[in-house]
Parts: C-alpha cells; structure tokens; sequence
C-alpha cells in the first residue's frame, strides 16, 4: 500500500547518498512551523504508531485543510524520526559467529558490509 509519505527510489537513493556524507544527527529534527517538537526520548515504537495515526486519519479524508497540512507536516517530521531510528539500529548490528570450539564470537559489521 502507498501511502503519502513513501519516497520514489530515485529520491530515496539520492538523500542516501546526502546522509553518507552527513555526521550522524544528535538532536531530533527541527520541528515544522506549527508542529510540535520530537521528544528527545520518543521511541521509535511511539514515533511509527504515531505516524500510522496520522496516515489513517488523512486516509479517511475527513480532516479539515489546515489541519491536514499540519497532519502532513508532523508526520513528515515523524517519518524521518523513525527513518534516522532504523538507521542507526542497523549501524550497530553485529554478526555473530560459532567457531569450531563451539565458541560465540560477536564483532561489529561494517558499514559497507550492510550497503552503504
């Protein structure tokens, strides 16, 4: 299902590349005029559910403009909250291995490793 905030791939590839180049994000993003501001300690749990809110809510069309324009503005500002939240999880996945002693090794994978 497509929703209004999916990105078409060649935009999704270009802001991937912007982001390499980019030191990692320490505040959340600056809220749009009108919205409200991404709690420091919102997780990301929070962030997606409410996000798919907002989705549902302009889905069913009945919300006024200026509201639908807030609606829209916070839930791009919460798209890429959650967006920044699955990045750096997947930054500190860590490949896990069994040598032939049957011992467990863990170690970090690279960045290039997971596509970057």
């Amino acid at each position: 299902m497509t929703t209004l905030f999916d990105t078409p791939p060649e935009e999704a590839q270009a802001s991937a590349s912007q982001q390499k180049a980019q030191p990692p994000m320490q505040e959340a993003p600056a809220p749009a005029k009108g919205t409200q501001p991404i709690a420091l300690d919102l997780t990301f749990e929070e962030g997606l559910r409410e996000l798919e809110g907002i989705v549902r809510r302009m889905e069913e069309g009945q919300v006024p403009l200026e509201e639908s324009i807030q609606l829209y503005e916070r839930g791009a500002q919460l798209k890429s909250f959650c967006q920044k939240k699955l990045e750096d999880a997947r930054l500190r996945i860590e490949k896990v291995s069994v040598s032939a002693e049957g011992e467990v090794k863990t170690e970090a994978v690279a960045a290039e490793s997971l596509g970057r």
